[in-house]
């Protein structure tokens, strides 16, 4: 996951197993600092384990930003 530009962590979306496509859950959490304003976030798939196929494809519903305090962020 980037935010604006800069690396920031990696989001890890567990499987929801054969035929639960349509089944939610949540990711990995990510701390970044957000500036004032906008703020472009990309999530990219790596395929650093080979091999991604079709069967692999990430269906994003939304993104939750809970506010954290300076000393929170820094932990």
């Amino acid at each position: 996951m980037t935010v604006n530009g800069e690396d920031v962590g990696m989001v890890v979306m567990p499987p929801r197993g054969g035929g639960w496509w349509l089944s939610t859950g949540y990711s990995s959490s990510v701390r970044a600092r957000l500036r004032k304003g906008s703020n472009d976030i990309v999530l990219s798939v790596v395929d650093n384990l080979g091999g991604l196929s079709a069967a692999d494809l990430v269906l994003v519903d939304n993104v939750r930003v809970i506010r954290l305090t300076d000393e929170l962020l820094k932990q």
